[in-house]
């Protein structure tokens, strides 16, 4: 799949920042039948997946001296468009 993310960042003091952000999630989805084209395909695998409208609070943090850590809890504003179970969110990250 593909995943496409934009965000704002609005960094605070001692790692903590506020973020919010639109996320477009896709993957395989319907592709063509015998009756559709490739085109038909492509298109249908873009629209395939779905989005979410988000806000929340993020903390960076060291791991150690080679890896940082995130880690973000929000609000997820379409998660009753894509019938989820909640609308929370929960995010773990690291990098080098």
């Amino acid at each position: 799949g593909l995943n496409l993310q934009t965000f704002l960042d609005w960094k605070w003091q001692y790692g903590f920042s506020a973020q919010a952000g639109y996320e477009r999630q896709m993957y395989p989805g319907a592709y063509a039948d015998s009756t559709g084209t490739a085109n038909d395909g492509i298109r249908n695998y873009f629209r395939s997946g779905r989005n979410m409208v988000y806000a929340g609070i993020m903390k960076r943090y060291r791991v150690s001296e080679k890896w940082n850590g995130t880690i973000f809890a929000g609000y997820d504003f379409l998660w009753r468009r894509h019938e989820m179970a909640s609308p929370f969110i929960f995010k773990l990250g690291f990098s080098k």
